[in-house]
């Protein structure tokens, strides 16, 4: 068994749909249908995500080791790391003018870093130049 059907073991043992899994991971249900179908590999980005949220073992969700579900200390040193990691991912969402278009965007720059580094790289430094563009066309000075 490999980590992307124990992470539809665990979702279906939650009772949570895709799309509910996927709100509460900041991606659409298309992503979480890709990590469960394998065609995106869990990283260990997304394994931090769902051991904060779900209380998944991320050992156990990438390598089948430990138990499937914590019980997470609030004193863990991951805790608040995590937690601010996953509360700064929020705020950033909730920036956009139309956050479920950000999340889904998110959700695919995530399945572009697991599919091409070297693609997702020219896209980050494309929509670095083309926000560049935007500020010089509107006279901005910020860089």
């Amino acid at each position: 068994m490999n980590s992307n059907n124990r992470l539809k073991i665990i979702r279906d043992q939650l009772g949570l749909t895709q799309e509910e899994l996927g709100k509460k991971l900041g991606l659409n249900r298309l992503n979480v249908t890709n990590l469960e179908s394998g065609k995106v590999k869990i990283s260990t980005l997304h394994a931090l995500a769902i051991e904060h949220v779900l209380n998944v073992n991320k050992e156990w969700l990438l390598y089948g080791k430990g138990n499937p579900l914590i019980d997470r200390p609030e004193t863990h040193a991951e805790t608040a790391e995590d937690t601010r990691v996953v509360a700064e991912h929020q705020d950033l969402i909730k920036k956009f003018k139309k956050p479920e278009i950000a999340k889904e965007i998110n959700g695919d720059l995530i399945e572009l870093e697991e599919l091409d580094d070297h693609l997702y790289i020219d896209v980050a430094k494309h929509i670095k130049s083309s926000v560049n563009a935007a500020r010089v066309i509107k006279g901005s000075k910020k860089t």
